[in-house]
């Protein structure tokens, strides 16, 4: 088992009384929030563009989206109805490549909100990180605020980049024909 040495101790009396009166953890706290409702955002997105190219309303599209969980399935339902729109391959390939640029921001994201923080003023936030990946791990593993809000920020720029697809996909995407369903009662 590996642990980092503390870094960075408080030596500065305004950051140790910022600490003392829980602006730090205030501020780390509602970074680590920022986080969670940016991401939400994101999943909240991938499903509605997925109603809409759907063309369903969202009352029904709803009783389908939340029953999905996870951007990497939410996200492989949308790469599919997109190829029911008759999406070129390689704008399918772009998606593929978004999907996976989205599974390694998730695991960050796992880290940051689900992940132990340890607020001490002898070093700057710390989260706990326990893996058991064939090997266990637990490691504290320093994430200043600014770190934590600079995530926040990259979230926002994949955002932008699945608005930009699910616009384009839907100003280009050809109506599927109507393929009836073969009636399987008995």
């Amino acid at each position: 088992m590996e642990r980092k040495q503390p870094t960075e101790p408080v030596t500065d009396m305004a950051k140790f009384m910022d600490f003392a009166n829980g602006k730090i953890a205030s501020d780390h706290l509602a970074a680590i929030g920022t986080v969670a409702a940016k991401w939400s955002l994101f999943e909240a997105l991938i499903d509605t563009a997925s109603v809409r190219l759907a063309r369903i309303t969202p009352e029904i599209g709803v009783c389908f989206t939340a029953q999905i969980a996870g951007s990497a399935r939410k996200l492989d339902a949308y790469i599919s109805l997109s190829r029911f729109r008759h999406i070129s391959e390689e704008m399918i390939a772009d998606l593929t490549r978004f999907a996976k640029k989205t599974h390694d921001l998730s695991l960050m994201r796992n880290r940051i909100i689900h992940d132990v923080w340890v607020f001490d003023a002898s070093m700057s936030p710390q989260r706990l990180e326990v893996t058991a990946k064939q090997v266990s791990k637990i490691e504290s593993v320093s994430m200043s605020t600014r770190e934590v809000m600079d995530f926040a920020d990259r979230l926002d720029r994949h955002t932008k980049r699945f608005e930009n697809y699910a616009d384009t996909i839907e100003a280009r995407g050809e109506a599927p024909p109507a393929i009836p369903l073969p009636d399987i009662r008995r």
